[in-house]
């Protein structure tokens, strides 16, 4: 079992390095912390300032100490794990197309030089962008090249992740049988590897499949698994998240009390 970055992370940046490491896999998270330990002076307040920002959903003023810090790195084509926070938080203020072409750059500069996670992890946030766009073939694909390097890199948090992307491309086309079987595929990774994040959100994506076809026990089991290794690990958004879907399958019974309950 690989250890665990849960106790690594800062806890003035836990909710957004949680959500960061659903996204594109622990390892980037791992990345991050090791760049801010190897910066120094400005580029090092610059990134500080941006993770303080990106903690409080604050995403759009985190760009402007991103690309500051990338500006300090003083290298020729900037610093790709960089370019991927700058892409990410594009992706979190809705600029999906803008977002893909950062994150596009993060992954041509991770290829220059040789930096092979940061080319895994830039192909799941680079098909979350399509995902979003609706772009569900070529979101497809990013994700299976994704499995495929993370595959042959060992590499299983990213697999994991890329898996769970399979997920939704497969529940967002309405192929709930192929989302099921992706999420249940990243579901025994997680647990493989002692991933407690990834566990959570496999059995959230779990559940919310079963929930769409009318499964509300087998929905209701999963979410309220998923919630409590979300408490266990304080992991408020996917936690809030989580409460809203069990909402929903109390709604779909009929139980208005209790779907108001967990909305609140």
């Amino acid at each position: 079992m690989q250890p665990s970055l849960l106790d690594q992370i800062p806890p003035e940046f836990r909710d957004d390095l949680f959500r960061l490491a659903l996204k594109l896999g622990e390892a980037a998270v791992k990345g991050v912390l090791t760049l801010r330990r190897r910066l120094k002076g400005n580029a090092l307040e610059n990134l500080e300032r941006a993770l303080a920002l990106r903690e409080q959903s604050r995403h759009g003023e985190a760009l402007r100490f991103l690309r500051r810090c990338d500006r300090d790195q003083l290298t020729p084509h900037g610093h790709p794990l960089l370019r991927l926070l700058i892409a990410d938080s594009l992706d979190e203020t809705g600029r999906s197309q803008d977002a893909e072409a950062e994150c596009k750059e993060a992954i041509t500069l991770a290829i220059m030089v040789k930096d092979h996670p940061l080319h895994r992890w830039g192909l799941n946030l680079l098909g979350i962008t399509h995902l979003k766009q609706s772009r569900f073939a070529i979101a497809e694909s990013d994700f299976f090249e994704a499995v495929a390097l993370s595959r042959r890199a060992r590499d299983k948090f990213t697999q994991a992740a890329a898996l769970s992307g399979l997920g939704l491309v497969y529940a967002n086309r309405g192929d709930l049988d192929k989302a099921e079987e992706h999420h249940k595929k990243a579901l025994a990774i997680s647990e493989e590897i002692g991933n407690r994040l990834g566990q959570a959100q496999d059995l959230g994506n779990l559940g919310s499949v079963y929930a769409r076809r009318g499964d509300l026990d087998r929905a209701e089991e999963h979410l309220r698994n998923a919630l409590h290794i979300d408490d266990e690990i304080g992991d408020r958004l996917d936690q809030a998240q989580g409460l809203g879907n069990l909402g929903n399958v109390y709604a779909d019974r009929g139980d208005l009390d209790k779907a108001e309950e967990h909305y609140r």
